[in-house]
């Protein structure tokens, strides 16, 4: 095993409030200027239930680390309400409200 040290930097890029807790949305940025760290920007999205908070997803952009983290629940947490797919939904519903200010 290889050990590597460098610089990451973490954003939180989006944070949904939803009845049971909140999804979050974290952009990890590559800074390491030395290129020790062999790996472009990605996405994490957690759930944060108010005693702790876990990574469900990861992707390439907010969206996709959404649909990852909305798979995942399913998979593992199928009984219970998706907080990323209602994320997704209100995420999608700004955008289209955006774009129609803008039209």
């Amino acid at each position: 095993m290889v050990e590597l040290s460098g610089k990451i930097i973490v954003k939180e890029v989006l944070y949904k409030e939803l009845e049971n807790g909140a999804v979050v949305v974290y952009k990890l940025v590559n800074d390491d200027n030395d290129n020790d760290i062999y790996f472009g920007d990605f996405y994490i999205a957690t759930f944060d239930d108010l005693t702790s908070e876990a990574v469900w997803g990861v992707g390439f952009d907010i969206e996709s680390a959404l649909e990852n983290a909305e798979r995942e629940w399913d998979r593992e947490e199928g009984e219970y309400d998706n907080p990323f797919r209602e994320a997704l939904e209100k995420l999608k519903e700004e955008e289209r409200k955006k774009l129609l200010l803008n039209y």
